[in-house]
């Protein structure tokens, strides 16, 4: 028996889909890195020096970084790139700076490529919020010699968007690179239903840094996993106490989880070969409070028989502070773990 409570090198790509005062589309391509560069076909240059101004629409709040040249590469948008001075614990200020554009307000499409693609470059913890939704979060992405390419979602309500781009971790690896951004419409009305959708369900940014109370002692929280905001659960989904969902992986589902509407169910369904045992990781995310939750598992059914209930056995997951090695002592992150096995989920 438990109670649950409520909880729970850069290239962009920036898709839009403009508001219907607005029937132009809108497009912008920037190729990042010194003025005097070699271009890729149909951009403009874009260095760290450029700052914002209403006059031009778009820019930098603020001057920052090297403007870096003269890479081998068959693609022009990676010869050159804007990359901060030096690593997020020694240049702070070079690794979270913010990119604005001027827009028509509506539902726009963001693809990022983070990284360099010099085999001896390392980038790392390179995460991104969009108009105070954080769309790629802790703890980043990045990697020796690698570009990381993600497809990220932003809605305009006041007619700019602001791209910020920051940093976590420590080391020579944790610094910014920035190649290219690109501002086009996305292919249709449905593509950008999805966009608006997804970030909609974006956790927003928190300036403030989470705290973890271990025993007597206050951690700061690192590496959390987005999530969606509460508030952005649709209202039209059933009225429920409790909402049923399934991730992948049990590490994906922790005490502060909120499902997407694609992740809820209340069935699960898996495969495995005579002798072979499986897993299925089941979220329960309460609306309200709730006492008295119970769980059960019954027979289960397949096309080729049953498995009978008292072969099949529930544990309970539980969230964890776990030290991080490449942080201070007083840095965690949240995990997932099995409580003990003798201690059935009831």
């Amino acid at each position: 028996m438990m109670n649950v409570h409520r909880r729970a090198l850069l290239v962009c790509v920036i898709a839009g889909l403009v508001s219907s005062a607005s029937a132009a589309q809108t497009t912008f391509r920037f190729d990042c890195g010194p003025r005097d560069q070699k271009l890729a076909e149909g951009y403009v240059a874009l260095s760290g020096k450029d700052v914002y101004n209403a006059q031009r629409g778009y820019g930098f709040l603020k001057s920052w970084g090297v403007d870096a040249g003269g890479r081998e590469h068959a693609d022009l948008r990676y010869v050159d790139s804007i990359t901060a001075r030096d690593s997020a614990d020694k240049s702070p200020e070079d690794n979270n700076v913010t990119f604005r554009v001027d827009l028509p307000n509506g539902v726009y499409a963001v693809t990022v490529w983070l990284g360099d693609p010099s085999p001896r470059e390392g980038r790392k913890g390179m995460c991104a919020a969009i108009n105070g939704k954080v769309v790629l979060p802790e703890p980043g992405v990045g990697g020796w010699g690698l570009v990381t390419e993600r497809k990220l979602p932003a809605v305009v309500e006041q007619g700019t968007l602001d791209l910020n781009l920051y940093v976590t971790g420590t080391g020579g690896s944790a610094r910014l690179a920035l190649l290219a951004i690109t501002v086009e419409a996305p292919a249709d009305d449905a593509a950008g239903a999805a966009l608006r959708k997804q970030w909609e369900q974006s956790p927003a940014k928190d300036a403030a840094a989470r705290k973890i109370i271990v025993g007597d002692q206050e951690l700061t929280e690192a590496g959390r996993r987005g999530e969606p905001d509460r508030a952005a659960i649709p209202h039209d989904w059933p009225v429920r106490d409790l909402l049923t969902f399934s991730r992948s992986s049990p590490g994906e589902i922790l005490g502060y989880s909120v499902p997407r509407e694609t992740e809820i169910t209340r069935q699960l369904e898996g495969f495995a070969c005579p002798g072979e045992d499986t897993m299925f990781w089941l979220g329960v995310h309460a609306l309200r409070e709730v006492n008295d939750v119970r769980a059960s598992c019954s027979d289960l059914i397949g096309s080729d028989g049953y498995i009978p209930a008292h072969q099949t056995t529930l544990h309970t997951l539980t969230t964890r502070p776990r030290a991080l090695s490449d942080r201070s002592g007083n840095v965690a992150k949240l995990v997932c773990d099995l409580m003990e096995q003798d201690i059935p989920f009831v």
